[in-house]
């Protein structure tokens, strides 16, 4: 049975993790294997950026 919820997994530090979780049929993941913790500026500047990229769309 299903009740359609996805599945986050924080704290995914090594590919084997990833690949383990994949296994188990949860592609919803976070961690410092995806990208280092960034300082609020540092996302600041990634999300002007993307706005503009899509603006220039």
């Amino acid at each position: 049975m299903s009740v359609n919820m996805t599945t986050l997994v924080e704290d995914v530090e090594t590919d084997a993790q990833r690949i383990a979780i994949a296994a188990e049929g949860t592609l919803e993941m976070q961690g410092i294997l995806f990208s280092p913790p960034r300082s609020p500026h540092e996302i600041d500047s990634l999300l002007q950026s993307v706005e503009s990229a899509i603006a220039a769309v």
